[in-house]
């Protein structure tokens, strides 16, 4: 597909969900970040978008899980995502 005769720009988004990659395949964060990068260029993507946050930014701490809890059991949004807050920080 082509618009004004130039083919559209790709961008994948990759989350936090790299984590569970790195526990599923036994590889540090890291490899599993750069893992699916790989895997996004290997799709026909041209670029990635690294997504982050702050729990405090997307969750009130009252908030409850919208997800599983059989499979994550954290029953709280804000406490699941402050799991991740350091994501990106050295």
């Amino acid at each position: 597909m082509s618009i004004f005769n130039e083919e559209p720009f790709l961008i994948a988004e990759i989350g936090v969900n790299y984590y569970d990659i790195a526990k599923k395949e036994n590889i540090s964060n890291m490899d599993a970040a750069k893992l699916m990068v790989k895997e996004a260029k290997d799709a026909g993507c041209n670029a990635v978008k690294f997504q982050s946050y702050k729990a405090n930014t997307i969750a009130s701490k009252n908030s409850p899980a919208y997800w599983d809890t059989n499979e994550e059991p954290t029953t709280s949004q804000y406490e699941l995502f402050k799991k991740f807050d350091s994501f990106g920080e050295a």
